[in-house]
């Protein structure tokens, strides 16, 4: 396992608006402490920074939330320059705000992350790969995967066509697929990908984490 701090951001895309879980993803919340601040808790000494990425007008709203000195830490706030374009906008702004050539980019309401899959994951970041994400099941997983400031241009590229989705540039970058074999040999891997997007997924989570305390 990777010891110290990667020489990378850790970048949460938190603008979602969680129609189908009745909620703003940045205000999912559990035991009184938002979702967002476990997972900075979790991951943050991974990382030299954190970027939280957040909509149009949400930044006071994310300060807010993260105002307890061990949560504001590292923590800079980026906020989206166009409304309603998707989480490519989160990742074009963060990526123009870090201080690092590489970020590893998740969503708010992800917090099963496992620091053994970032790890692992960073492996295969390498000179000549803009993009390095898994492929589970034979999906790719854009939303928990690592990002060089290197596909900014393609990024751009993609937004000006009109593109939303993480994916969307991909066609025009040079991507590194980590393979589910390799991942298989962490215990429990595929839960670190797995985000709250429903109000059964939020139940789900609730009741593991009240069996485990985790």
């Amino acid at each position: 396992m990777h010891k110290g701090v990667l020489p990378a951001s850790l970048v949460i895309l938190a603008g979602g608006k969680g129609r189908r879980i009745g909620v703003g993803k940045l205000l999912l919340a559990v035991d009184g402490s938002f979702m967002i601040e476990k997972i900075i808790s979790r991951l943050s000494p991974l990382f030299g920074e954190v970027i939280v990425s957040v909509g149009v007008g949400q930044t006071t709203i994310a300060e807010r939330i993260l105002k307890k000195p061990n949560s504001c830490r590292h923590v800079k706030f980026v906020e989206d320059d166009f409304e309603g374009r998707g989480p490519l906008e989160g990742l074009r702004c963060a990526l123009r705000a870090q201080g690092t050539p590489w970020a590893f980019v998740i969503g708010c309401d992800m917090p099963y992350i496992k620091e053994e899959v970032v790890t692992l994951l960073w492996q295969f970041c390498k000179e000549g790969s803009d993009v390095v994400c898994a492929r589970l099941r034979g999906f790719l997983e854009p939303l928990h995967a690592f990002y060089s400031t290197s596909c900014l241009p393609a990024v751009e590229r993609a937004m000006a066509k009109g593109a939303l989705s993480l994916k969307s540039f991909y066609g025009d970058a040079r991507v590194s697929v980590v393979e589910e074999e390799k991942l298989a040999q962490l215990k429990d891997y595929e839960i670190s990908f797995m985000g709250i997007n429903t109000k059964e997924d939020l139940s789900k989570f609730l009741d593991l984490h009240s069996s485990t305390g985790d």
